[in-house]
């Protein structure tokens, strides 16, 4: 007899919970935080600085904790240098305006030179370094505690062949290379040497 009753409850309260569940759920969607511009009024990049080439990085004196955006679109020919000592919890960061849009080519490369320093968010793509005969992502011997990620090496490759570069080279001490896309390497060279 429990049983029958029981059985009857649920069948009764089951679906009266069902309708009042989406009589709650039936509201608007909440609408979406706006995005601000990373650069212009948002308290938590007050040290953002936004460069359009590799001088202009240069140029910067930085602090730690400061954050440089590489504006979006095609960087053709630069040899990038970041320099700097951050700290552990204040690190310098070099990162893509937007993630992906920043897209280096020709004998673009960057050279990793100091301490705490973070590169995000890059893409090198369809480059050729065999006249530099750079690395396309070196860490310097002086460097420490330094990262690469969320950055794509693809097709990064001389006309000739034979030409002998690396596309990361991890010199100095401690560093971290992660969510990094590396594909079509296919001249002579190791693609990662640690």
């Amino acid at each position: 007899m429990k049983l029958k009753y029981s059985y009857i409850i649920c069948l009764i309260a089951v679906p009266l919970l069902m309708v009042t569940g989406c009589k709650k759920n039936n509201k608007a969607a909440p609408e979406e935080p706006k995005k601000e511009d990373p650069v212009k009024g948002n308290e938590s990049c007050k040290s953002c600085k936004l460069i359009k080439s590799a001088a202009e990085l240069t140029a910067l004196t930085l602090e730690p904790g400061d954050t440089i955006l590489m504006g979006s679109g095609d960087w053709i020919n630069q040899k990038l240098t970041l320099k700097g000592s951050g700290t552990t919890q204040k690190p310098i960061v070099l990162m893509a305006e937007k993630a992906g849009e920043v897209i280096l080519k020709g004998s673009s490369s960057l050279s990793i030179d100091g301490s705490w320093l973070v590169v995000d968010g890059l893409n090198f793509k369809n480059g050729d370094l065999s006249v530099s005969k750079l690395n396309v992502v070196d860490f310097t011997v002086a460097s420490r505690n330094c990262r690469l990620t969320n950055t794509a090496i693809v097709d990064y490759n001389p006309t000739d062949q034979t030409i002998d570069y690396r596309w990361v080279s991890l010199n100095g001490k401690n560093h971290r290379v992660d969510h990094c896309y590396i594909k079509g390497k296919a001249h002579l060279g190791p693609t990662v040497v640690i």
